[in-house]
């Protein structure tokens, strides 16, 4: 966990970002080769799949980071473009099995944020309180925001 590097030497088109949900976890991989881990939380229902807006919990599959910018609250927000093609198939296929509400909406605003001051403990104790994002210590998420290339960096987010 949390080993050191440079950003100013990694190449940020290199980047991939792999999330075990089972394992509390984020993984930063530069060419294939881990780079760091970082500790992480998700939404209470974190050992589900995302089906719908309000269901607060972190959605499975492959996205792309589509914007870094600071936030008053978390410290970094990284959106990831959720909902894509593979989550509004799997919202439809939930609504046609009757798993959600037929008026159910899909959602959006999913990401990777920091936490607020003075709660990196709440990471440590694995307590799961966001509304669907992945949480990192705002220590991490400043480091971590430093080799994001926007619209480049995929995140896979697995269970």
């Amino acid at each position: 966990l949390n080993r050191p590097f440079n950003p100013d030497t990694i190449d940020k088109e290199q980047i991939v970002i792999k999330v075990y949900k089972s394992k509390y976890r984020l993984n930063v991989y530069h060419k294939g080769n881990l780079l760091t881990a970082y500790k992480c939380v998700f939404g209470p229902n974190c050992t589900q799949q995302k089906l719908q807006e309000g269901d607060r919990r972190t959605p499975e599959g492959t996205f792309t980071i589509t914007d870094v910018r600071n936030h008053d609250k978390w410290q970094k927000f990284m959106l990831f473009d959720y909902p894509n093609e593979e989550s509004r198939r799997n919202h439809e296929i939930a609504k046609e099995n009757g798993l959600i509400p037929a008026s159910a909406r899909i959602g959006g605003m999913v990401g990777i944020h920091g936490i607020w001051q003075n709660g990196d403990n709440v990471i440590d104790m694995k307590h799961n309180w966001t509304d669907g994002c992945v949480a990192i210590k705002n220590k991490d998420v400043e480091e971590l925001s430093k080799v994001i290339k926007p619209g480049i960096t995929k995140i896979i987010i697995m269970p």
